[in-house]
């Protein structure tokens, strides 16, 4: 009888995994990475012994957790907050762990498209401090084990700190005035709203002008972000509220000048909200 009730779980919790396989690709694509499925889940998976298991998943912790503490000991600062977008992908690799904002932008985009006021509505302080920490001291880290605000507000949390933003000053003009240039009757021709007043085809020679880099995480970013507007009738945000929440981050003056920055906000927030919008063919996925 237990034998029979342990296959009966066993056949259960393999249903579970394929069944949160199959939810990634349809958001995602097959090239999903897997390290978004609860490790917990996929500890268990598998037809080694549970004791076993967990005594060889045990010792390979332990051996992380002596080479984080002295990886981190031996740099002196953390991953990602403050640390440049090159310099926090060269310490994932060395720590041999995925960068942050890919492993969120792939949960994000699986586990929030029906999160009604993902990203706005804000997590405990102590719960987003707590997930911050550990990312940036190098832990691995499961999002499945946090709620959807605390992992958002962390994601917005790093593109604000970023020492120079995701799309860097010396551009920033450039997509300034590519907003004060547009045309308004675009916005009709490309499907309504003000996200459709740049064409793709304005905006792709200043995206083309980021680094490899930068270019690979703004089209991650935007990815994710287009996922979840396109259930904005449950979740609440449209491509303008997004744009509104993440346009200052990715897209910043460089300078004190709090009046600039105010008068340049609704270009800021028009020509992020037309990114999403534009996403595909903005990259060439069409």
């Amino acid at each position: 009888r237990r034998r029979k009730e342990k296959e009966e779980d066993k056949g259960d919790l393999n249903s579970e995994i394929e069944r949160m396989k199959k939810l990634m690709e349809t958001e995602l694509g097959e090239g999903v990475q897997a390290n978004i499925i609860p490790s917990s889940l996929l500890a268990k998976q598998g037809n080694a012994k549970p004791r076993k298991a967990a005594k060889a998943g045990k010792s390979l912790e332990d051996e992380y957790e002596k080479r984080r503490k002295k990886y981190m000991k031996e740099r002196g600062r953390g991953v990602f907050f403050g640390e440049s977008l090159e310099g926090s992908y060269a310490a994932c690799k060395e720590l041999g762990v995925p960068h942050m904002v890919d492993q969120i932008f792939e949960f994000l985009s699986v586990f929030a498209v029906h999160e009604e006021g993902i990203f706005r509505i804000s997590s405990g302080d102590i719960e987003r401090k707590t997930l911050r920490r550990l990312y940036d001291e190098g832990h691995r880290v499961d999002p499945m084990a946090h709620s959807l605000a605390s992992v958002a507000g962390v994601l917005k949390e790093y593109f604000r700190e970023l020492p120079v933003p995701l799309i860097p000053f010396e551009l920033y003009q450039g997509f300034i005035d590519l907003w004060e240039q547009r045309d308004e009757g675009e916005g009709e021709a490309n499907g309504g709203g003000e996200g459709g007043a740049i064409p793709a085809e304005s905006l792709r020679p200043l995206v083309a002008r980021l680094s490899d880099t930068n270019r690979t995480i703004l089209q991650g970013l935007l990815t994710m972000l287009s996922a979840i507007a396109k259930h904005s009738d449950v979740n609440m945000m449209s491509a303008q509220n997004l744009a509104i929440v993440f346009g200052q981050n990715i897209l910043r003056f460089k300078g004190d000048d709090l009046f600039r920055v105010m008068s340049d906000s609704p270009a800021v927030n028009g020509v992020t909200e037309a990114m999403i919008v534009a996403r595909e063919r903005l990259f060439g996925e069409e």
